[in-house]
Parts: C-alpha cells; sequence; structure tokens
C-alpha cells in the first residue's frame, strides 16, 4: 500500500476514533446514571415548585437575573455534596479573569500530580466549568478522575483523554449547545499542599469573536463565582497592567464578602524591575477604584514559582483561605439569604401600597370637603375671594400629601 494510501486510511481512523468518541459522550450525557437523595429532590420541590413560580407573579427585585444564577449555584453545590463526598467542608475558590490570562494551566501547577493536567492551549480551553477537588486516589469504582455532572441530574464518567480535548472549538464542533447536557464537570486529583481548597477553573469572561467563542463565557464565568468563598483574579503579565473591563467585572460579579487574590501569571518572561512596577502599578488601580484585595503575586505556572508579591505571598494567602467549611451550613445560609432578600422587597412594596392607599383616602376625604362630588354651580358669584382661597389652599396641601 502505498504512503498515500496510508495517511488516507490514518486520517480515516483518527476520523472514525473522534466521532466514536463524541457519540459515546452524547449518549451517555442524554441517558446518565441519575443519582438523587431525598435531600436534593425537597431542594428541587421548594426551590423550583413552590419558590420560583412565586417570584415570578409578584416580581418584586430588580436583580432578579442575579438571585436566580446564585440559586442554581447553590442547587450545583447541593448536587456535589450529596453525590461526593470529598466537595464536603471544602472552601470555595473561583479561578477567573481573561481569555489567555493561564488560569488551567496556574491551577495545574498546584497538583502534586503533574501527569494530570487541565486543558491547555493557545486558544480559549477552558468551556465548561469544572471543580477541582483534592483526592489522594479514586474511589474503587471510578476509572476516570473525571465526572460530568448532566443538567437532568445525572452522572457521566469522561475518560481524561476525552477530557483534555474539550476546548472551545471542539465544543463548538458539536454543532449544538453542548453545555446545555454538559453544565459541569469535577476533577478529582491530588492536591497535598492545600486539601481543603475546592478550585473552580472558569472559562474566560472575555474572549471576544475568537475560535470556538460560544458567547456563554461571560454567563459561566458570573455564575460559578457566586458560589465562590475566595477569587483568584489570573492577569497575564503580558499585558502589563489590569485593565478596565477585568475591574468592572470584578465590582459587578465578585460575591460581597468574598476575598480577592490577584495572580500575574507567567512572570519568568519579564525581567524583576519590570514585575515591580506592574505589581505597584496594579496595586495602585484597584486601590483607586476602592477594589479590596488581599494582596498580588507574581507567579510562574511554568516554573511553578512565585518571584514577588504585594502584602501577602500566594502561599501564605493559599494557607489562609485552606480551611474546613460546613457546606451544607453555607448551602443554607446562601439559601436564606435569597429568601430574606425576596421578603423584604414583598413587605416593602406592602408598605409602599398601603400608604398609596392611605393618602387616596385621604384624597377622596379632602375631595369630599371640597364638595367635589357635589352638584354646584360654579359661576364665581358661588364662592366669596375668601372661600376661593381657602379651597386653592386645600387643593396645594393634597398634592403636596399625593407627591
Amino acid at each position: 500500500m502505498s504512503d498515500v494510501y496510508k495517511e488516507k486510511l490514518e486520517l480515516i481512523e483518527n476520523m472514525y476514533t473522534d466521532l466514536d468518541k463524541r457519540y459515546s459522550l452524547i449518549s451517555n450525557l442524554i441517558s446518565p446514571k441519575v443519582v438523587s437523595t431525598e435531600r436534593y429532590k425537597a431542594f428541587k420541590k421548594v426551590v423550583y415548585e413552590d419558590f420560583v413560580p412565586f417570584i415570578n407573579k409578584v416580581n418584586v427585585v430588580s436583580n432578579e437575573a442575579e438571585l436566580v444564577m446564585k440559586l442554581k449555584g447553590i442547587e450545583d453545590q447541593l448536587r456535589l455534596v450529596e453525590s461526593l463526598k470529598r466537595f464536603n467542608n471544602k472552601t470555595i475558590v473561583a479561578v477567573s479573569g481573561g481569555f489567555s490570562s493561564g488560569k488551567s494551566s496556574f491551577i495545574s501547577s498546584l497538583f502534586s500530580q503533574q501527569d494530570i493536567q487541565l486543558p491547555i492551549g493557545i486558544e480559549p480551553m477552558t468551556s465548561i466549568p469544572t471543580y477541582i477537588v483534592h483526592a489522594d486516589n479514586l474511589e474503587q469504582d471510578k476509572q476516570s478522575p473525571v465526572t460530568g455532572y448532566t443538567k437532568t441530574g445525572g452522572e457521566v464518567e469522561i475518560p481524561l483523554e476525552l477530557y483534555s480535548q474539550l476546548s472551545h472549538e471542539y465544543v463548538k464542533e458539536f454543532r449544538f449547545n453542548l453545555k446545555e447536557l454538559l453544565p459541569f464537570m469535577v476533577l478529582e486529583t491530588d492536591i497535598q499542599a492545600h486539601p481543603h481548597l475546592c478550585f473552580i477553573d472558569l472559562p474566560g469572561y472575555n474572549p471576544g469573536e475568537r475560535i470556538g467563542f460560544t458567547g456563554q463565557d461571560e454567563l459561566s464565568a458570573s455564575e460559578f463565582m457566586t458560589q465562590a468563598q475566595c477569587i483568584l483574579w489570573v492577569i497575564s503579565i503580558d499585558a502589563g497592567t489590569i485593565s478596565r473591563d477585568d475591574i468592572d467585572f470584578m465590582r459587578e460579579h465578585i460575591p460581597e464578602g468574598a476575598k480577592l487574590y490577584v495572580v500575574l501569571n507567567k512572570a519568568d518572561l519579564r525581567p524583576p524591575s519590570d514585575i515591580e512596577d506592574i505589581i505597584n502599578g496594579i496595586a495602585g488601580l484597584l486601590e483607586v477604584d476602592g477594589v479590596e484585595f488581599d494582596g498580588i503575586s507574581a507567579y510562574s505556572s511554568e516554573f511553578q514559582q512565585e518571584f514577588s508579591f504585594y502584602k501577602q505571598s500566594l502561599h501564605d494567602v493559599l494557607s489562609s483561605w485552606d480551611e474546613k467549611r460546613d457546606t451544607y451550613k453555607n448551602i443554607l445560609v446562601e439559601l436564606s439569604e435569597v429568601f430574606a432578600i425576596y421578603k423584604e422587597a414583598i413587605v416593602r412594596q406592602i408598605e409602599e401600597k398601603s400608604e398609596v392607599s392611605s393618602k387616596l383616602v385621604s384624597l377622596e376625604l379632602d375631595l369630599h370637603e371640597l364638595g367635589s362630588f357635589e352638584e354646584v354651580d360654579d359661576s364665581p358669584q358661588q364662592y366669596s375671594s375668601q372661600a376661593l382661597e381657602r379651597r386653592q389652599e386645600k387643593i396645594e396641601t393634597v398634592k403636596e400629601t399625593l407627591w
């Protein structure tokens, strides 16, 4: 067989293998193993059968989309803690930032096992948010460290080889929105240095029109960020500063009370003098904008090394964040906060309507007193000048009461 035919045959075989992988993935996602506990069922009933239909009727808050997004994040956490015991007692750290800032390579540099890596490439790679949880070893019934969670409540093991291919471009080639079937995944790996941290690898919020952009990256970044107690904001040191878009996104989407730390990745590409200037410049911009942060680190994912820092080192910050949290308690607190916002808005609306109603009753009484509902001769002779003056004063008083 000639070399040309061998190349064509190899190409066809590769295409067949790829199609077979895609078919298996979609088949598994459509008919997954459904894991649903009594606690999760109760949550779904309260939120989606009782609460959401109710709030759709009352329409009392202006940031409803943000609160519904928060409810979705609470649901994701409950699913994980109910199905994956290792997720319990974790502090959630969202790793966010712009396109090609090196988020995935940064997280991978923290792994004890370097044979497992998050998808890394020149074009946008992280297309589906991934939780990274510490695990010394896999459970006996699992062959892959990656689990996909479907929108229907199911779980699917995803081969590590396939997971490494799930870039924006690969997902786009399905010609439908894969995220509708697979909203998030979990990677279990050894993170000995920070066993109580759960990182979330988020898509870049601003990939623009680059290859494979799905148009939902900003939504994914903001949705999953609502779950985090801590934020690592990654910037490529090539940029030389922090962009206005970064700062605006921080101010708008970082949850209230969440801790923020900035990582200047790829620090090995700049001389020390440049690094110090860049750190000081970013610190100044954040402080001027009133953005609170725990510090800044100039870090190299490739060499797993910190070159410089401002306020606190990356190691010290991660160590201070690395603490056990009662996940169920956090979920309950977050859910109660959402309910409290709606309760306060509803009470406020009732009070406002009651106040308007009282003013309308007062106005009606005042109009009766003025004789507005009596049939009278409205000729000038009917009233004295003093009576007309008193009537006008009364009308002005009524107007002030209304407005």
